[in-house]
């Protein structure tokens, strides 16, 4: 797999650094989200404590 050219938001995160993409913070990005898609379980999104009123579709199991 060719890391310097994919383009899957894993990839991204994980760089923290990206040509095309500027790339906000997952605090402040989940803060200012109303719905918000779980694609990747990450450790840090694990922490993230779910804040009421928002919608969260999981497909990788952060919030178990």
């Amino acid at each position: 797999r060719d890391l310097v050219r994919s383009r899957g938001l894993g990839d991204v995160y994980k760089r923290q650094t990206h040509k095309s993409f500027h790339l906000t913070d997952y605090r402040e990005a989940y803060e200012k989200a109303d719905i918000i898609v779980w694609l990747v379980r990450h450790d840090v999104f694990l922490a993230l404590p779910k804040e009421e009123g928002k919608i969260e579709l999981d497909f990788c199991g952060v919030r178990r």
